[in-house]
């Protein structure tokens, strides 16, 4: 969708980002950030916590080169995850997307 750190610039890709989703479209967002602070990023800007809402999936954590892992799927290093967004909503815990 774009480059650099999207939740640095979440203000201007909501309106995109609902586009998307409203053509039927999934959004993927990868960020340097965890799941966890982006949450509380989110309780001060809460366009960060309207472009998670618009993500179905979330590869948080920053690229740790001495992990880098190119037999992952969608991640980079070992540190990153995964998530499944829709389903964590859904519950109390994170849950890992495993498709």
């Amino acid at each position: 969708m774009s480059g650099g750190e999207p939740f640095e610039q979440a203000e201007a890709l909501v309106e995109l980002a609902d586009a998307v989703v409203t053509a039927g479209k999934n959004i993927v967002s990868y960020s340097g950030y965890t799941y966890e602070q982006l949450l509380e990023i989110a309780k001060e800007k809460p366009s960060v916590g309207r472009l998670l809402s618009l993500s179905s999936i979330l590869v948080d954590g920053r690229f740790v080169l001495d992990q880098r892992d190119l037999t992952l799927r969608f991640a980079g290093s070992r540190n990153q995850r995964v998530i499944d967004l829709e389903a964590t909503r859904g519950g109390n815990s994170i849950v890992l997307y495993d498709r």
